[in-house]
């Protein structure tokens, strides 16, 4: 017998735990699926933008970026910025998401428990099988319960190195005829910089790709040598949040990346 709750979120990534948190004290039982073994850890450049309710991480946390400059070709923009956009490791702010819920006797974290299918609800693991009234996709580019909607997905790539350089200014660069849809970020960490190349697979195969952005950080100066890059999918195509009345996607398993 499938142990019951009114809310299973499937992925305990940013968007998962924040839709847990309003759900938090509620009278629904919300049970939150995590196919790692550790709450937080991603490939992610770590970014996050301005948001209607903001997150208030403590500068402790993360770099807080109100100014940003893109350069557009040869030519440099400096842009102040309403909303601020906040820097911070995936694992750290995945923890701090975590202890906001973590006094909440109606959420259930279950790491470790990997998506085995979905079926009408119900939901089944590697650690049990459960029943849900309300599904929630929390679940990332390649979403399990994406898959389960069959909806289709496109993809963009990220693909970056951690260097150990600090720096005091978030970068874009902006190229059509070299980078053509996708650009380069540099994002300073509290301990580290994170300096990456998100583009379109259409354009670029991966290794193509990594050679791009080895070359801009020889250009830059910043030290490669022994340094393994890491990559990550990115599913923009958005076709909604909510479907067959109680599943909801959401994140990337939405494809809000989509512009």
């Amino acid at each position: 017998m499938a142990k019951q709750f009114d809310v299973i979120i499937v992925g305990a990534g940013p968007a998962g735990l924040e839709c847990a948190r309003y759900l938090k004290d509620s009278s629904q039982t919300v049970l939150i699926l995590e196919k790692n073994e550790r709450i937080g850890p991603k490939t992610c450049a770590g970014g996050i933008v301005g948001t209607v309710e903001p997150l208030d991480l403590p500068e402790s946390k993360a770099r807080i970026f109100n100014a940003l400059s893109a350069f557009i070709g040869a030519k440099q923009y400096d842009f102040t910025i309403d909303s601020a956009i906040r820097i911070i490791d995936r694992q750290a702010l995945g923890q701090y998401q975590a202890k906001r819920i973590s006094n909440a006797s109606n959420v259930t974290i279950k790491a470790g428990a990997v998506v085995t299918k979905i079926g009408q609800g119900h939901v089944f693991t590697n650690s049990g099988n459960f029943g849900y009234r309300y599904l929630v996709g929390a679940d990332g580019s390649t979403s399990a319960v994406r898959r389960y909607l069959k909806i289709d997905s496109k993809f963009m790539v990220g693909i970056y190195y951690d260097i150990d350089a600090f720096k005091d200014r978030m970068i874009f660069y902006l190229n059509g005829s070299t980078l053509k849809t996708g650009y380069i970020w540099e994002f300073p960490h509290q301990r580290f910089t994170n300096i990456g190349f998100y583009y379109n697979p259409v354009h670029w195969k991966s290794s193509a790709a990594v050679e791009i952005l080895r070359n801009h950080m020889r250009f830059r100066g910043y030290p490669i040598d022994q340094k393994t890059y890491r990559a990550f999918p990115i599913n923009y195509l958005y076709k909604g949040c909510q479907f067959n009345r109680n599943i909801f996607l959401t994140g990337d398993a939405a494809g809000l990346a989509s512009k």
